[in-house]
């Protein structure tokens, strides 16, 4: 009796598991090889990032040990809507009073297959220390999906590998 019990708590544990990740948007981390994990994001795009980054969630993944961490999000997003956020993105970091900000990278546009690329970076200096503030924004027509690191806070190799292996499962 007491054997049926368990497993009726192990079935009820995996199910309540699963709703929480599929509420939080991250289906799992599944292992690709020892070096990288693969990140599903519920609305079907995936990263790879390294297997080392231990901290996952809905909206960022991070190495704990060292602090370094990517964001990301995603929204449905008209074109022109789209490039009224990107404005609005750089005009808050450039005229933010916390640090002297500059535009480090314009706008850059890249094309892959049926995605639009956007990729800029905002230098960022306070209490004498320089950040690279990246953006880079994938767009499918429809969705934005939207990475944001800064560098040094998150190697410059580590991010655009993340970035690189992006990929939209559907």
């Amino acid at each position: 009796m007491e054997g049926v019990w368990i497993i009726k708590k192990a079935f009820f544990i995996i199910f309540v598991f699963i709703i929480f990740s599929n509420v939080l948007g991250c289906r799992y981390a599944e292992e690709t090889n020892s070096n990288n994990k693969k990140y599903m994001a519920a609305n079907g795009w995936s990263i790879l990032y390294p297997s080392t980054w231990d901290r996952v969630e809905d909206s960022f993944i991070q190495e704990t040990s060292t602090g370094q961490i990517i964001q990301f999000s995603s929204e449905r997003k008209e074109l022109l809507d789209l490039f009224d956020w990107i404005d609005n993105d750089i005009e808050i970091k450039l005229s933010s009073k916390e640090a002297s900000n500059s535009l480090f990278e314009p706008v850059r546009v890249d094309k892959l297959n049926d995605i639009t690329i956007y990729e800029y970076t905002v230098q960022s200096d306070k209490d004498g220390i320089t950040r690279l503030l990246k953006t880079t924004i994938f767009y499918d027509g429809n969705m934005m999906y939207e990475f944001y690191g800064a560098l040094p806070d998150i190697e410059g190799e580590i991010y655009e590998a993340i970035i690189n292996s992006f990929k939209l499962e559907q």
